[in-house]
């Protein structure tokens, strides 16, 4: 009797076509990751969008109800001019330096001016004194016209003008236990113009109605120096401070003014700005913006290079 034959089993080795593409475990990492990339970029953007409307709703909100008046001035070189019907002028009484007195003649009324900064070259006009005293016509743009339309308002004597004589005095000082020794007179301009806290602003306002309105502001406190105290007497359980009344204030025409006068102006305070209604908006902002670009980064990066 025949006996059937079994088939013998033997040992076979599939190999794959030579144009098919198996991605390997990196290349499968690399992907995923990119995904989860775009997906943080998109969700960023999403936050991102979201906080920035609500952060500009915050900061017009802010400025509706916190309105700054805007000032237009107009500086003039002449040293006589009228005003008011009144004759202005300006009589100088220095030496060869550029040292003396300035006197200011309005009407039937007069003030005499020291020379702050002495000037030896004799320019024409009031630039001789530009570094220290401005004659500034102004008037408040309550209606925040284009310039154009406000000049015109001004030339119909639609808006009243107003004239004043700013003067930037230097206050030098002498400096007490200085840590480098310094040895300066009291009357240095030049160091005067170092120690820019000590600087007081004078205007000269001249009156429609005749006379010379006079007021003296100083030099406001540096923001940075202001919020040391505060968080010092914070810390130490002590009444909060506050600015001293006889500084110059942000918004006034008298701030627009001595800004004009200053070398350099001051850094902006934090105490009357927007951002202190922005809340959680400004970090989430800041953060979500962030979070895009790096995920963008890592999203669109190139693939390393295998060894």
């Amino acid at each position: 009797m025949a006996t059937r034959r079994q088939p013998m089993l033997t040992e076979m080795t599939i190999t794959a076509p030579a144009d098919t593409d198996i991605p390997t475990a990196s290349e499968r990492s690399w992907h995923s990751g990119r995904a989860v990339a775009w997906s943080l970029a998109a969700f960023c953007a999403i936050v991102l969008v979201f906080s920035v409307r609500e952060l500009a709703s915050r900061i017009d909100a802010w400025q509706q109800a916190n309105p700054k008046p805007l000032f237009y001035a107009i500086r003039t070189d002449h040293p006589t001019f009228s005003f008011s019907g009144r004759e202005v002028s300006f009589e100088p009484e220095i030496d060869d330096s550029g040292a003396g007195t300035l006197i200011l003649n309005y009407g039937d009324s007069s003030k005499e001016l020291d020379i702050e900064v002495p000037q030896e070259h004799e320019l024409p006009g009031l630039d001789r004194y530009y570094d220290w005293m401005h004659v500034l016509f102004f008037a408040e743009n309550v209606d925040r016209e284009p310039l154009d339309a406000f000049r015109e308002k001004v030339e119909q004597r639609a808006i009243p003008l107003r004239c004043v004589v700013a003067v930037r005095r230097v206050d030098p000082g002498v400096p007490e236990d200085s840590r480098f020794q310094l040895e300066v007179e009291e009357n240095d301009w030049g160091w005067g113009e170092v120690m820019r806290h000590r600087w007081s602003f004078t205007f000269y306002e001249l009156l429609a109605e005749g006379g010379i309105e006079e007021t003296t502001l100083r030099m406001p406190e540096s923001g940075a120096s202001f919020y040391r105290r505060r968080v010092r007497a914070q810390k130490d359980g002590e009444e909060m401070p506050e600015r001293a009344p006889d500084e110059l204030r942000e918004g006034t025409w008298q701030w627009d003014v001595a800004l004009r006068l200053m070398p350099r102006p001051p850094a902006i305070t934090k105490e009357n700005q927007a951002l202190l209604n922005a809340g959680w908006t400004l970090p989430v902002t800041s953060a979500s913006a962030l979070g895009l670009v790096l995920s963008i980064a890592f999203a669109c990066a190139p693939k390393r290079r295998g060894a």
